[in-house]
């Protein structure tokens, strides 16, 4: 917000910790974090898959010298938590869990 106009206008910035996290290692940590003990139901992959998250935040740290403050795990705590108490915001999307999607090999799977 802060940042000079000329240094950041056009550009797209990531902030996040750097930290590479695949689709699975992440939903085990979400699990942890919830205490679930909810099975990780694996689907076909879909159409742009992602297999893991990482992001590079190399831009913002030179252009703004921004570095991130909060490390992974505490930053996906905070996240379940304001998920967890901000429901009212969130909920009216749950729908979406009904909508198909064909995977890649032509299978019916849901969000």
């Amino acid at each position: 917000l802060h940042a000079p106009a000329k240094a950041v206008s056009g550009q797209i910035l990531n902030l996040g910790s750097g930290k590479h996290v695949s689709v699975l290692e992440l939903a085990q940590k979400i699990k942890k974090i919830m205490n679930s003990d909810s099975p990780i139901e694996l689907i076909g992959d879909r159409p742009g898959q992602v297999f893991r998250h990482t992001c590079d935040a190399s831009r913002a740290k030179k252009l703004i010298g921004w570095k991130p403050r909060t490390d992974f795990e505490t930053g996906l705590k905070q996240t379940i938590d304001w998920y967890s108490q901000n429901e009212a915001w969130w909920k009216s999307q749950v729908w979406l869990r009904h909508v198909p999607v064909i995977d890649a090999s032509g299978r019916k799977a849901m969000h």
